[in-house]
């Protein structure tokens, strides 16, 4: 049975033999643990990806703030028309 490893750069299984990923084309990666070899390729993703997060969540946050405002002027607006709408017939 021929041994295989994670991938560092794509994460694909891959002959533990060959000196590149024939996916992504990184170095095969010789040594270590099992759970090194898993771990750092996750580690090296939140570590790219990490910062993004903060970020579109800060903005979706602002975006919902601001569906929630014309939300309530629409709501606000509509009672406003409908008591107005009220006192003309009543």
């Amino acid at each position: 049975m021929e041994r295989v490893v994670f991938c560092r750069g794509c994460g694909k299984l891959i002959n533990a033999l060959w000196l590149y990923c024939p996916f992504c084309g990184s170095p095969v990666w010789k040594g270590g643990s099992f759970e090194a070899a898993v771990e750092e390729p996750f580690a090296e993703l939140e570590k790219k990806n990490g910062t993004g997060l903060e970020e579109r969540f800060a903005r979706m946050e602002r975006d919902l703030d601001a569906l929630e405002r014309d939300l309530d002027t629409i709501i606000d607006s509509s009672i406003d028309g409908g008591n107005a709408e009220n006192e003309k017939n009543g």
